[in-house]
């Protein structure tokens, strides 16, 4: 344990030109002691122990930062327009008309995307069946061989 005299407490009291009385004083040395011994304690952990990086150690366990409206373009456009059909001054109507133009655009693009997206639906729709169709052909050949019904099986594998 590292012991702090009375006598040191009283240098630095001098040189920080403070007065202290004999409970401070008795206080003080007890509390230096212990932050001595402390900090002396923190140093012997921090020499002994390995960096500690993590229990994986992970470069970035952040996921990247993505910039998103908080409301979709279509609908504070809605609601602009709405505030705007109120309002006649030729500014309100100019911006009235380019608010509905470009509600007009995004209802065209949506109908477009909407469209290319049924199509793809359908595309994999037909995929679909004509694996399960490709399937039951593969089960029926299966058993046919199984079964030694050669016939059936080369009219099901070769089409014959």
């Amino acid at each position: 344990m590292a012991v702090v005299t009375k006598e040191e407490i009283l240098k630095i009291a001098n040189l920080s030109k403070l007065w202290v009385s004999e409970e401070e004083l008795e206080a003080l040395t007890r509390d230096m002691g212990e932050i001595i011994e402390f900090a002396n304690t923190i140093n012997a952990v921090s020499d002994s122990a390995e960096e500690f990086d993590g229990i994986h150690r992970l470069s970035n366990v952040f996921r990247p930062d993505e910039v998103i409206p908080s409301y979709p373009r279509e609908k504070i456009l809605k609601i602009e327009e709405a505030a705007l059909k109120k309002e006649d001054d030729p500014l309100s109507q100019a911006r009235l008309a380019d608010i509905q133009k470009e509600l007009a655009d995004l209802r065209e693009d949506f109908g477009a995307k909407k469209a290319q997206w049924e199509n793809e639906k359908n595309a994999i729709g037909k995929v679909q069946e004509l694996r399960e169709k490709l399937e039951g052909a593969n089960a029926d050949l299966e058993k046919a061989q199984r079964e030694y019904d050669l016939e059936k099986a080369a009219q099901l594998q070769y089409g014959v």
